[in-house]
């Protein structure tokens, strides 16, 4: 198993009316452990409801979306999110103006090592 620096991102691609929430759902292509999240400026005016993996609630109360900005570096503890599983947040607009959310989550990736068989294309087996 080898580990890489990866992110998901987060984008609501239209414009949340104040009082409104949405669901964001990824599904990362490989293992991926959340442990950071980067709010962008223009999603400051938002409420963090839940951050889910899978089944699980990583979150239990709402949490102001401008305690997550890229100099704070709020680490985060996350269960790793399968490829099977969904990564998902809920947010709500707590501005007076509509407002898109976009974010990203910065996290570790986890992948198999593929086998190597030697130079070439060989699958190692003797014909």
């Amino acid at each position: 198993m080898s580990l890489h620096p990866s992110k998901i991102k987060f984008d609501s691609e239209i414009e949340i009316d104040p009082g409104m929430h949405i669901v964001l759902t990824v599904r990362p292509p490989y293992p991926f452990r959340g442990d950071c999240l980067v709010v962008k400026r223009i999603s400051r005016g938002f409420v963090i409801d839940r951050i889910v993996v899978g089944l699980s609630f990583q979150t239990f109360e709402p949490i102001p979306a401008e305690v997550f900005t890229d100099k704070a570096q709020i680490r985060t503890s996350l269960k790793v999110c399968r490829p099977t599983d969904d990564f998902t947040l809920t947010v709500t607009n707590i501005s007076k103006e509509p407002a898109r959310f976009k974010a990203t989550m910065y996290g570790t990736e986890y992948r198999e090592e593929s086998a190597r068989t030697g130079p070439g294309c060989s699958d190692g087996s003797k014909e």
